[in-house]
């Protein structure tokens, strides 16, 4: 009897010790998933900075503001990596925004969410322009568009370039709907192409420092 008992209490330390084991394995699995996940979007983080012609800085975004309305991202980057004001943000989707505060280790980003926002952009198809702004949750609308302009659900559109702080070409969203604004003019719904509630590294183009300074002195 006492030999059972003793063969029961072995068993049940067996099992714990079994259990903590497939535990600390589990443990193991997830973070090794999530090693790998980073290691892929850092990956295309790389990839997109091997195709853009100027400096760029990679960077983890470490804190978020929506109060207000506001659409800010807080990134683990700044002047000491040669961040500055109006840097443009993207990545490999698309635009995230621009830098509005940098400091030696930390950067402010307002998205393109941002209602206080605005982005010169076209119509990649028919070359209609227009600027984007910021709508919060419901996403971007693009402004002053031509009631006279070709424009279709789908449409991609993209940044031209106008506004001296985004490069020409990066893609901004897709055309959701369409309305009428104000005068002659068209709103254009758009959907952003980057998805913001799932958004953990960016790329920073870094501007000279000569052209940062004219930028950050063209908007006070």
């Amino acid at each position: 009897t006492w030999s059972s008992y003793a063969d029961l209490r072995g068993v049940a330390k067996e099992n714990r010790r079994l259990h903590e084991q497939v535990d600390s394995l589990a443990l193991q699995a997830r973070e090794a998933e999530e090693a790998r996940l980073e290691l892929e979007r850092l990956r295309d983080i790389l990839d997109l900075r091997g195709q853009v012609d100027r400096p760029a800085a990679a960077a983890r975004v470490i804190a978020r503001d929506e109060s207000g309305g506001a659409r800010i991202v807080l990134l683990d980057r700044g002047t000491h990596d040669g961040l500055a004001p109006n840097d443009p943000v993207i990545t490999p989707r698309g635009v995230v925004g621009r830098v509005i505060g940098a400091f030696p280790g930390t950067s402010k980003v307002q998205t393109i969410l941002d209602p206080n926002s605005g982005v010169a952009a076209l119509l990649q198809r028919t070359r209609a322009q227009g600027i984007v702004v910021g709508q919060g949750e419901k996403g971007c609308r693009m402004e002053y568009v031509s009631e006279l302009s070709d424009v279709e659900v789908g449409d991609v559109v993209v940044t031209s370039g106008l506004d001296q702080i985004h490069p020409k070409g990066y893609v901004i969203g897709v055309v959701s709907a369409i309305g009428e604004g104000e005068g002659l003019t068209k709103v254009v719904e758009v959907r952003p192409e980057v998805d913001f509630q799932r958004l953990e590294e960016v790329l920073v183009l870094v501007r000279p420092p000569a052209a940062a300074g004219a930028a950050s002195t063209e908007k006070r």
